[in-house]
């Protein structure tokens, strides 16, 4: 897989060495794009969406080590449509971009809220068990790994309905294309934008293409990095629970925490704009939103930190 990441990546820059022909301008561009790309894939929502789903699918016993590829394709499909209507409709790019962000990113913001808080309900129904056998209590292994019953409870079913297409990890190609319709990240504006200069500054307009293909090619090698190593991380703690239940609970209550504390951000930024509303919490919530790329940083840090500390813990043991 990531052979064909790295292949994917060598093509997409030999395109844009072509079409760039050595000019600062557009190599300046495609450099930025691929960037941009890179960056994305560390927004918050993303994190979040590819290792909760990652965990509930290791917790169900598939592999869900693509993951973070088949989020990162179908959420690099939005922006490559909107690159090509871009280069159909050079002259009239700034009115209808206007308008498809703010219908997507109500949309699209509003489906990311509920999948989020789907996924976290999926994945706290299972703590209790998680934290009865941290304890010690229950005698059962199949209760230790909380694993495979699946969850119940009120508001895990009333939430279920988001879930039922993510059986499988290409399922994440729907999800990923949904989230991609918010547009409402500096990432994939500032894309769009850069898309629409570089086709005024050459004339010819398909060769613009070759910025989203720059930017999928970006994304997806680290949103598959991302969903490769979570999936080695929760598939570490499930190999023997009896010995891993810490960790076990921990990081799923990271996951859980991340979802929901992103969410809740999502929500709060959403009804900002929409009621323009101010006040120091509404600015707090702007910021927070402006700087996603961090917080989901921050998110994959604690993740893999949890996992790194676990490691370490179990090698030193004798």
């Amino acid at each position: 897989m990531f052979g064909a990441l790295v292949a994917g990546n060598v093509i997409a820059w030999a395109w844009a060495l072509a079409v760039t022909r050595g000019d600062p301008a557009l190599l300046g561009a495609a450099a930025l794009a691929y960037v941009l790309g890179l960056r994305h894939a560390f927004d918050a929502d993303h994190i979040a969406a590819i290792d909760n789903v990652t965990r509930s699918l290791s917790r169900r016993g598939a592999a869900p080590a693509t993951v973070g590829l088949w989020f990162a394709l179908g959420h690099s499909a939005v922006v490559v449509g909107a690159c090509a209507a871009i280069a159909l409709t050079l002259s009239r790019a700034p009115d209808w971009l206007r308008g498809f962000a703010v219908a997507g990113g109500v949309g699209g913001t509003l489906f990311s809220i509920v999948f989020l808080c789907a996924i976290a309900a999926i994945n706290v129904a299972p703590i209790p068990r998680m934290l009865r056998a941290w304890r010690g209590e229950p005698r059962d292994t199949d209760d230790l790994d909380a694993g495979k019953a699946g969850p119940s409870g009120l508001l895990t079913r009333l939430l279920a309905g988001p879930l039922r297409a993510v059986r499988r990890p290409w399922h994440m190609l729907l999800v990923g294309f949904l989230f991609g319709l918010g547009f409402d990240t500096a990432s994939e504006i500032g894309l769009l934008g850069l898309s629409a200069q570089a086709a005024a500054h050459t004339g010819a307009r398909w060769s613009i293409m070759v910025l989203p293909a720059l930017f999928t090619a970006g994304m997806s090698l680290a949103d598959t990095a991302d969903g490769v190593i979570m999936a080695r991380a929760y598939g570490w703690a499930l190999e023997r629970p009896t010995r891993r239940a810490g960790y076990n609970l921990t990081i799923t209550g990271v996951s859980v925490v991340a979802a929901i504390v992103v969410a809740a951000l999502e929500l709060g930024d959403l009804v900002r704009q929409q009621l323009a509303l101010q006040g120091p919490v509404w600015r707090a919530i702007e910021w927070v939103d402006g700087h996603s790329g961090l917080v989901g940083c921050l998110i994959a840090a604690a993740l893999i930190g949890c996992w790194a500390a676990a490691e370490a813990a179990t090698w030193r043991r004798p």
